[in-house]
């Protein structure tokens, strides 16, 4: 499976972001499963591009300068409030063996009639399914065919979808949970509103700080999320 690829130097020098950013670099970190961190730098435009191409579920190739190439997923992304700018990166290394616990997101192919024909607004409830297996065995986004939505309260869920064999959910209960739908646009409206509402709440800017002394607990599986900003999953 071809996976994004990320090439990272080793960081010797600690603190000094500010020039790092001048000459667009961009410090980060990447914990291994042993909660040893590596100071890493990486160029600006990679890291953009990376994130341009895939969500923070996606699991990438990290290749650090003199170690084995590892796969990774992104930990955290550090904007600045103001210019939401990148200003430091983390990642979490992978052990292959090693089971993991990924939210992978929702990709849609198609074209709805019942949006077509305007008789109502095609809401996405979720946009990852939460999946448990090893790292290899993760695609980059789980696809949905949204032409079949042609009336409202026409739905697509987790049961739906075609899941590698390799994968499993969490929860049994979890396939009848519903990814995408058709509501009438006065509710469409009032579920949006909610979204936007929620969003603003969890966006308060936060001063950025160095993070490289940080490790997780012993056992901790480190939270994978990204500040300033939502990942979503990718949709057609």
């Amino acid at each position: 499976m071809n996976r994004p690829t990320l090439k990272a130097q080793k960081r010797k020098i600690l603190g000094k972001t500010k020039k790092l950013a001048h000459d667009g670099i961009i410090p980060g970190v990447a914990y291994d499963q042993k909660t040893a961190s590596h100071p890493i730098k990486l160029l600006h435009g990679d890291v953009e591009k990376m994130l341009s191409e895939a969500s923070l579920s996606t699991i990438i190739q990290l290749e650090i300068e003199d170690q084995k190439p590892s796969l990774a997923l992104v930990k955290e992304v550090q904007r600045d409030p103001r210019s939401h700018t990148i200003q430091h990166i983390s990642f979490m290394m992978l052990d292959p063996k090693v089971e993991v616990t990924i939210p992978v997101g929702i990709s849609s192919t198609g074209e709805s009639p019942a949006v077509k024909n305007n008789l109502g607004v095609l809401i996405y409830v979720t946009e990852t399914i939460n999946l448990t297996g090893l790292p290899e065995a993760f695609p980059e986004y789980l696809e949905i065919d949204i032409s079949n939505l042609g009336e409202i309260g026409d739905r697509i869920s987790v049961k739906e979808v075609d899941i590698p064999s390799e994968l499993r959910l969490i929860h049994e209960s979890d396939k009848d949970l519903t990814i995408a739908t058709i509501l009438p646009f006065q509710k469409a409206e009032e579920v949006v509103e909610e979204k936007s509402e929620e969003t603003e709440e969890g966006e308060e800017g936060e001063e950025v700080e160095e993070t490289e002394g940080e490790t997780p607990e012993e056992g901790e599986q480190p939270e994978v999320k990204e500040e300033e900003g939502k990942s979503e999953g990718k949709k057609e």
